[in-house]
Formats: C-alpha cells, sequence, structure tokens
C-alpha cells in the first residue's frame, strides 16, 4: 500500500495585506504538493483584507479573523492550529513557487536528521517584477558556522517539523528578529538545510517590516548574535566545530559580494581565535577568508603568519 503523504500546515499570518494576500494564498493552493491546510491568521487588519480572506472557497484553508495582537502572538497562534507533521511558512506578501512545499518534503522524508529546510528566493518589487536573488548558507555545516553571525534562512521560505512544536517551542517575544532567535532554537535539534533554487519569491516594498524596522532589527539581531556567540563559545562541541571551511567548498554557489559578506564573518572568527591565543586556527580562518574573497586585502593573514612564524604569543585586542 502506498505511503500516504503527510499533512503540511502553512501558517501564514496578515495585517493590511489587500493588495497581496489573495496572490500569496493562491501560491499554497496551487502547490504541486497537494496534502496542505492553510492557517491564514488576520491580525486585525482594516484594509479590506477580511473580505478578501473569507471570499476564498476553499476547503484547505483555516482563517481565523480576530483583533490586533502583534505579529509574534499571531504567528504562535497560527502555529497552535496546526495539525500537519510539518510546518511551512508563508508571508502575505510574498508568492511561492508551485513545487516548493513537495521539493522541501521530499528533502525532509529523506533526511530524518534534519529539523529544518529553506531555499534561497528571488527578490521582487512591489509589481512583482524580479530584481535580485537573495542567498543563504546552504549546507548544515554553514548554517552552523552563519548561526552566530546572522540569521541563515528566509523566514517565509522555511519548513520544519512539528516535533519541535510538540516540545514546546515558541517564537520569542521579539518586536523584530523574532525568526532569528527561533532558528538558534530549532537548530538545536537537528540539521538545517536551504536549497539553492529559488523556491519562494520575496517582495520588497516600502511598508514591510524588514524596512520599517530596520533599526530596531539591527539592534534586536545583534542582541540575539551575542547570545548565540557565547554559547558557542560555552560549549566545547560547538566551539571546536565552528570554521568557515564549508564555504570555501561552494565558492562557486554565491555572488562575489555574498562571497565578500562570508569572508568579513570569517575574519571576526580569526580575531576571536587569535584572542583567546588560539593561532593556528585564527590563521585557518584568515586563509578562508582569503579564499572567500582573494579580491578584498586580508592584512589580518600578512601579519598573523608573521607572528606565528617569529614565534611570538600576543594578545590581540576584540
Amino acid at each position: 500500500m502506498k505511503k500516504r503523504a503527510p499533512l503540511v500546515s502553512v501558517v501564514l499570518p496578515v495585517y493590511n495585506g489587500g493588495g497581496t494576500i489573495e496572490p500569496s494564498i493562491q501560491s499554497i493552493l496551487c502547490q504541486t504538493y497537494r496534502n496542505i491546510e492553510v492557517i491564514v491568521v488576520n491580525d486585525g487588519s482594516y484594509d479590506g483584507t477580511h473580505k478578501i480572506c473569507s471570499a476564498i472557497n476553499d476547503p484547505r484553508i483555516v482563517y481565523i479573523n480576530r483583533p490586533n495582537r502583534g505579529l509574534v502572538s499571531t504567528l504562535n497562534e497560527g502555529l497552535g492550529y496546526c495539525r500537519g507533521s510539518y510546518i511551512a511558512r508563508q508571508d502575505a506578501d510574498d508568492i511561492s513557487t508551485p513545487q516548493r512545499i513537495e521539493t522541501q518534503v521530499a528533502f525532509m522524508e529523506k533526511n530524518p536528521d534534519h529539523i529544518i529546510v529553506g531555499s534561497f528566493a528571488t527578490r521582487i518589487d512591489a509589481g512583482g517584477n524580479k530584481i535580485g536573488v537573495l542567498r543563504r548558507p546552504r549546507t548544515a555545516e554553514e548554517i552552523f558556522a552563519y548561526l552566530p553571525f546572522q540569521s541563515p534562512f528566509i523566514h517565509g521560505s522555511v519548513l520544519f517539523r512539528r516535533s519541535i512544536i510538540d516540545a514546546g517551542m515558541q517564537y520569542e517575544q521579539y518586536r523584530c528578529s523574532q525568526d532569528y532567535a527561533f532558528w538558534h532554537q530549532i537548530l538545536k535539534h537537528g540539521k538545517g538545510y536551504n536549497f539553492c533554487q529559488e523556491l519562494y519569491h520575496y517582495r520588497e516594498h516600502d511598508s514591510a517590516i524588514s524596512v520599517t524596522n530596520i533599526t530596531e532589527q539591527r539592534k534586536l539581531g545583534h542582541e540575539i548574535s551575542l547570545k548565540i556567540m557565547r554559547e558557542y563559545l560555552g560549549e566545547k562541541s560547538h566551539y571546536e566545530r565552528w570554521s568557515f571551511a564549508p564555504f570555501c567548498k561552494n565558492i562557486k554557489a554565491f555572488s562575489r559580494w555574498e562571497r565578500k559578506h562570508f569572508a568579513t564573518h570569517a575574519r571576526s572568527l580569526a580575531l576571536l581565535f587569535f584572542y583567546k591565543n588560539e593561532w593556528k586556527r585564527g590563521i585557518k580562518e584568515s586563509i578562508n577568508a582569503q579564499r572567500l574573497s582573494p579580491h578584498f586585502h586580508d592584512q589580518l593573514l600578512k601579519i598573523s603568519k608573521s607572528l606565528l612564524f617569529a614565534g611570538e604569543a600576543i594578545m590581540i585586542d576584540n
């Protein structure tokens, strides 16, 4: 007997998304993977969103309309309605490609050691025109190295196992960057992966939360980053694994700008190792930074090699 495809619950919060919510929902309903439910939580919209959502007639939609409580409360409420073995995210102004859910579920079924999967995304403008590509670390090793510096997933592109919700995990009450803190908790329970295929279309416009709250988002992101770094430093198994070497195996997957971005983090890690008098690891990370961005002149590499060969032991101030 053929195994029944597991149910996937898609959590879709919306606040004043009347201009984009219908195509966003339809992109999920039109997935090649059919065994889905769409949890749409209307967080007190006043722009006609309710009329649009309530008019979509599909038994797979679970629609909740209630007063405004904020994004984190809306996300957690949506999680509470999920019945699926897998939970996917979708933002109200974004679009999923037709094969997204099918591709992600197939990967998770074949890789039980992975707890979450995302993808690269096509950047689109308010009119839906392509303006670029968003890329993230791909493999579990890359994601592990990147996590203490920045969020390794595009929020709306992810699909994760229900088991983490059953264990009581929820989004923390951050006004911004709540997804970054969520990934930190999720990745304690398994590995992560990002498809290099653009399975998601990420819309950029002036009213997006990532634009309107950019200063606060950076501040909270920095706080979460420091929290994760302290955890890596305090956990021996994490600390010993921490390296940007995996990125050097997949250099061609990223643009020149992205390689320079990763190289900056690799050099920061090198400085941390130097500060702790771990010279060999510091030089290795300096070399990784140079390999990732050879056009980006790295004085740190030259200085550190000279110090090591001279046999000097100094403390580099952080």
